[in-house]
């Protein structure tokens, strides 16, 4: 019974803890509005007419520390990266930001579905798997 018990208490912490609330939405937009302000992002594919920059809530198991995620497409020369890094830095030293992982991809995995006889249509991410990660502490 102790472990069904734990079982379920962990599961109720993980909820909670990947559920982002205000200060995670505001934190992590902050950086991503200054890395569009001083950088050049490819268009997205997921999401046309808009960068290919986004970000998102982590959770590192199995203590399920919270950390912001940023995800950074079409962006493969080294030194921007490492530009970008360095904007995403300084936001987090100025911002006190918790900390954030930044993921550098080759492209976008976006895969397009439609439906003719009901003319649905949508898209869902591939797998992809970062050519760079850098932690900002």
């Amino acid at each position: 019974m102790d472990d069904c018990r734990f079982a379920l208490l962990y599961g109720l912490a993980f909820l909670i803890a990947t559920m982002p609330g205000d200060r995670e939405f505001y934190e992590a937009s902050s950086i991503v509005t200054a890395v569009k302000a001083e950088h050049p992002i490819p268009p997205s594919i997921s999401t046309p007419g808009r960068p290919a920059i986004f970000c998102d809530l982590g959770v590192k198991l199995p203590f399920l520390y919270r950390y912001n995620r940023i995800l950074v497409y079409g962006v493969v020369s080294g030194s921007e990266q490492d530009s970008i890094v360095a904007t995403v830095k300084r936001v987090h030293h100025e911002s006190h930001t918790r900390k954030v992982l930044v993921q550098f991809y080759e492209k976008e995995n976006w895969k397009t579905w439609s439906d003719t006889s009901t003319g649905n249509h949508d898209g869902e991410r591939g797998p992809e798997n970062p050519t760079r990660q850098v932690w900002v502490n």
